[in-house]
């Protein structure tokens, strides 16, 4: 048993390969921003700030996910999208300064 092979079709070799493409963006904006913000002579404690805010969505994503997934099954995928959209919108209109 230990010398059998990984079937192509596996699941972990497709699982393992969307976690690490779902890591890409990540660690793409996360370099690029803080790259960027140290070129425009910010300091290292407001770059940490910013980026660090930047990266919330992802940080967020494993809370978000199942309820988004409920209400899917809830009210439908297209519904729940304009109205998770709408919500996002409110919470960044009252969230201006």
């Amino acid at each position: 048993m230990a010398n059998k092979e990984v079937n192509k079709n596996s699941p972990i070799t497709w699982v393992s390969t969307a976690y690490f493409a779902q890591g890409l963006p990540f660690v793409a904006i996360a370099a690029a921003s803080a790259l960027m913000f140290k070129n425009m002579g910010i300091s290292d404690t407001q770059i940490a700030f910013w980026t660090s805010l930047i990266m919330l969505p992802w940080t967020l994503k494993p809370l978000w996910g199942p309820f988004l997934e409920i209400l899917e099954a809830v009210i439908g995928e297209q519904a729940a999208q304009i109205g998770v959209t709408g919500e996002q919108d409110a919470v960044h209109v009252v969230g201006l300064p």
